[in-house]
C-alpha cells in the first residue's frame, strides 16, 4: 500500500523529484556547451588556447557543481520519505522547546533544548535546518513532536503553527561536540572562501601579464627587418566570432604570402600580428584590395623567428589602451576584494565570538 503524502511536505517532495532528475540535465548542457563553444575557438583561434582551457574547466565544475546537487537532493528526499512515513504513521505529542540559533550564517541551523520531563543533565537537543522563508517561532513554544523508533531513530519531526522542520534528537554531548567541530572549522571554510577570489585575482593578474608581453612584442616588430614577397592567394573567409554571448558570422580576409629569408622558403597568412575578423565584410574587402593575387609586397619578419611575419603594423596604440582598462579594472578588483576580506574578517570574529558564547551556555546551564 503507498504512503499517504502529508500537505505540508508535498510541494518539498515535489520538488525533490523533478530537481534530482533536473540538475544533471543542466550540468551536462552547461558542459556540452562550453565545449562545443571550446572546439569552436581551438578551431578559429580566436582566443588564446590558456583562455580556452580555462573556460573548459569552468565548465566542467559548473557541470560537476550540479550533479553533485542532484546527489545532495536524491539523500534530502529519502530523508523526507522517511519523515513523510514517520508523519503519517505516528502520534503527535505536545512539547515546550526553549531554541536558541546556534549555527553561525544567516538562516542556517538551530538547536532546539527540549527539557520537558526531563533530567537537565539528560537534556536532548533537537537539530533542524531551516531557510530565510522558514524559520521556527521565537521560543519559548509549544510543538507538535513526532518520532517513531521503528520507522527510523534518528529522523524526527516537529510541527508549529505554520511549518514542518524535519531534524534529529541528539544528546547534550553530541550538540555540544558538533558546535565545537563548528568553531574550530569555520575559520577553514571562510578562509576556502576567501581563496577563490585570490584564484581569480592570479587569473586576471596572469591576463594582464601576457597582454602587456604582446603589447612589448607589437613595439619591438616595428624594428623587424622586411623583405619582398608575393600574394599567393587572397580571399575572404566566414567564420563564428563571439559578440555579446551569442556567435555571429564574422568576415576574415585570408591573405596567403610567400617570403624568403637567407634563401630559405616561408608561407604565411598572418596579416597583423593583431589582426582579427569583424563582423563588417567591408573591412576584409579593404584589406583584399590592398594585397590582391600576385602582387609584389614588403613582408616584416621576426629575426628570431622567420615563420612570424606581418604586410601591416599591428595598432600599438589600441593594444595600449586595451592594457590600461585591464589595469585599471584589477586595481577595482584589489580594492573589491580588499573590502571583502575586511568583511569576512568582522563576520567571522562575531560569528566565533556567538558561538563561544553559547558553547558556554551549553556547558554551564547543565551542570
Amino acid at each position: 500500500m503507498e504512503t499517504k503524502i502529508h500537505p505540508k511536505l508535498k510541494s518539498e517532495l515535489l520538488a525533490m523529484k523533478y530537481l534530482k532528475i533536473f540538475f544533471p540535465v543542466i550540468g551536462i548542457i552547461i558542459f556540452c556547451v562550453i565545449s562545443f563553444i571550446f572546439i569552436q575557438q581551438i578551431n578559429s583561434h580566436n582566443q588564446p588556447i590558456s583562455e580556452s582551457l580555462l573556460m573548459l574547466g569552468a565548465g566542467f565544475l559548473g557541470a560537476a557543481l550540479f550533479i553533485g546537487l542532484s546527489f545532495a537532493l536524491r539523500k534530502q528526499e529519502t530523508t523526507l520519505q522517511t519523515a513523510n512515513r514517520i508523519l503519517v504513521n505516528s502520534k503527535p505529542e505536545k512539547k515546550i522547546l526553549n531554541a536558541t540559533n546556534i549555527i553561525s550564517f544567516k538562516g542556517g541551523v538551530y538547536y532546539l533544548t527540549d527539557t520537558i520531563g526531563e533530567n537537565p543533565k539528560d537534556a536532548k537537543f533537537i537539530t533542524i535546518a531551516t531557510s530565510k522563508n522558514k524559520v521556527p517561532q521565537k521560543p519559548p513554544v509549544e510543538i507538535n513532536f513526532y518520532a517513531d523508533l521503528n520507522i527510523d531513530k534518528n529522523i524526527i519531526i516537529i510541527e508549529d503553527a505554520k511549518n514542518i522542520f524535519v531534524g534529529a534528537l541528539k544528546s547534550k554531548n553530541v550538540a555540544k561536540e558538533e558546535l565545537t567541530k563548528t568553531i574550530k572549522y569555520t575559520p577553514y571554510l571562510v578562509g576556502i572562501g576567501a581563496l577563490i577570489p585570490v584564484v581569480l585575482l592570479f587569473v586576471f593578474w596572469h591576463h594582464i601579464s601576457e597582454s602587456k608581453d604582446f603589447e612589448k612584442y607589437v613595439q619591438a616588430s616595428f624594428k623587424w627587418k622586411s623583405v619582398p614577397g608575393e600574394i599567393i592567394n587572397s580571399h575572404i573567409e566566414t567564420i563564428k566570432i563571439k559578440r555579446n554571448k551569442k556567435y555571429v558570422d564574422g568576415f576574415r580576409a585570408n591573405v596567403k604570402y610567400a617570403y624568403s629569408v637567407d634563401k630559405r622558403p616561408f608561407i604565411s597568412e598572418m596579416v597583423s600580428l593583431d589582426y582579427v575578423a569583424t563582423t563588417d565584410i567591408n573591412d576584409a574587402k579593404i584589406i583584399l584590395r590592398q594585397f590582391p593575387k600576385n602582387q609584389a609586397v614588403n613582408v616584416f619578419y621576426d629575426p628570431h623567428n622567420y615563420n612570424v611575419s606581418y604586410l601591416l603594423p599591428a595598432n600599438l596604440a589600441g593594444i595600449k589602451s586595451h592594457n590600461k582598462v585591464l589595469f585599471y579594472t584589477m586595481v577595482a578588483l584589489i580594492f573589491v576584494l580588499i573590502i571583502v576580506a575586511v568583511v569576512l574578517v568582522f563576520v567571522l570574529k562575531r560569528t566565533n565570538e556567538k558561538q563561544l558564547k553559547l558553547l558556554n551556555s551549553l556547558e554551564s546551564s547543565y551542570k
